[in-house]
């Protein structure tokens, strides 16, 4: 005889056999994905700020100030710091736009 309770049980573990295992994305990889992504964003910031520092020195020769033009590191460190606060000013308003 057969027992209603032994399919229902044979079903179960054929369905957990069948399923596809979905890997979840673990907080190392999250990590060290955030910090690419930044620094790839911070890269092309910065050439950014190179071009636009060069562009000044080629348009108004005579302004001393900008002269000589802004380094990659310089540029580097000035907009991973732009962008860092940024960052912290979203965060924040988004802080308090959650808790209302």
């Amino acid at each position: 005889m057969s027992d209603p309770n032994k399919s229902e049980d044979w079903e179960k573990i054929l369905n957990r056999l069948t399923e596809e295992k979905k890997s979840k994305p673990t907080l190392s990889n999250s990590i060290i994905g955030g910090i690419l992504s930044f620094a790839v964003l911070n890269a092309i910031t910065t050439v950014i700020l190179m071009m636009l520092n060069n562009s000044v020195n080629r348009a108004w020769p005579n302004i001393d100030t900008f002269t000589p033009s802004i380094g990659f590191w310089d540029a580097w460190s000035i907009s991973g710091l732009l962008w860092f606060i940024y960052l912290i000013k979203i965060g924040v308003s988004m802080g308090f736009r959650s808790s209302r």
